[in-house]
């Protein structure tokens, strides 16, 4: 394309059955901005959705992203906004353990409305290295994964704030949630029935709220940072 263009605009388009990823898109200069809508991406051999090079923002919205042999979603992007997705049983390759959607140098991470489920490794992982500001996930589903955790979110830890409401992350093969992060708030959510912990976390502060974290296979919460300010109410925590 045009190395003065600014934007990617996908909508409305179905990539099945490709040899190798359904979309691979990459940005033309720095001031670059990819967006997806009500579109289909099934049953491609790699990725689902791939960047190659990093956007300044990436969106993407009622879109079905289901049984590719790579990640779902990949993006590499400072800026991310996802809603309305159906990701769902993604990394079947038999090669490598592959993700429901992969963020990668995410700065500011929006995720709601969205259902990422049966992904071989995390549902949902967000590498946010080496600034973070904040992850903001509402109303999504991230469970039964493989082998990974229901969502996991790498940054730097002094400085992001991950704010999770109405989560469900149950049936996973590793943990519900994995998060590094200064500040954890957490409100209206199920953490259940997950292979290893419900919740590890290395927050300077956590708030636990009417959420219920029980019948995972090692500790319900378990904080890694010596200090942790953690309040915890109105929830169930069991086993």
């Amino acid at each position: 394309s045009d190395p003065l263009t600014r934007s990617v605009e996908i909508t409305n388009v179905s990539s099945r059955l490709a040899g190798s990823s359904g979309l691979s898109v990459a940005p033309t200069d720095e001031q670059s901005e990819f967006q997806i809508s009500d579109s289909e991406f099934s049953g491609n051999n790699y990725r689902g959705v791939t960047t190659a090079g990093e956007f300044d923002v990436s969106n993407l919205s009622s879109t079905t992203v289901t049984s590719n042999g790579g990640d779902g979603v990949y993006l590499e992007s400072q800026s991310v906004n996802i809603a309305n997705l159906d990701v769902t049983s993604n990394g079947d390759d038999d090669f490598s353990d592959d993700y429901g959607i992969l963020i990668d140098n995410g700065q500011t991470t929006a995720i709601e409305n969205t259902t990422v489920t049966g992904s071989s490794e995390a549902n949902i992982y967000i590498d946010g290295e080496p600034i973070t500001r904040s992850v903001a996930i509402t109303n999504v589903v991230a469970s039964q994964s493989q082998t990974g955790d229901g969502i996991a979110a790498v940054a730097t830890p002094e400085q992001d704030t991950i704010t999770l409401t109405n989560i469900s992350a149950v049936g996973n093969g590793d943990n519900g949630l994995d998060l590094a992060t200064a500040v954890l708030n957490l409100d209206q959510s199920t953490v259940n029935g997950n292979g290893n912990d419900g919740i590890i976390a290395s927050p300077d502060r956590a708030n636990i709220t009417r959420s219920s974290v029980q019948n995972n296979g090692d500790n319900g919460i378990q904080f890694v940072s010596l200090g942790t300010e953690a309040t915890v109410s109105l929830s169930s925590i069991l086993g």
